[in-house]
């Protein structure tokens, strides 16, 4: 690939980009609800996570990592996030039930001081 048709390949994506981008903040105005930037890594996690979390099979999870140009431990290393969400409530429960626990615990000790 010659360097010119490189650069007007860059220049495409980052014209494309803030295309979304700019239709995403317009959205954002419509609905009344300030949302976060939208950028390319974000779209990459989000399709691999819903993906995934929609019962993708291991051989549907390689053709759509092939589809966005790397291999299948990439997405799951960096933009599968359905697992990172998965321990995020796990450990919320932790937490939660840890709470309910102490406070029983010192609602007994107390009633009995």
């Amino acid at each position: 690939m010659n360097i010119e048709l490189f650069y007007n390949f860059f220049i495409l994506f980052q014209a494309m980009s803030k295309l979304v981008e700019a239709e995403w903040q317009r959205h954002s105005t419509v609905i009344g609800i300030p949302l976060p930037r939208l950028t390319a890594s974000k779209n990459r996690k989000l399709a691999i996570t819903v993906h995934r979390e929609g019962g993708a099979t291991r051989e549907e999870q390689v053709a759509l990592a092939k589809h966005m140009a790397h291999n299948v431990t990439t997405a799951d290393r960096y933009y599968d996030k359905s697992e990172q969400r998965g321990a995020r409530h796990q450990c919320l429960d932790t937490i939660e039930n840890t709470y309910r626990v102490s406070k029983k615990l010192l609602d007994i000790i107390r009633r009995q001081h």
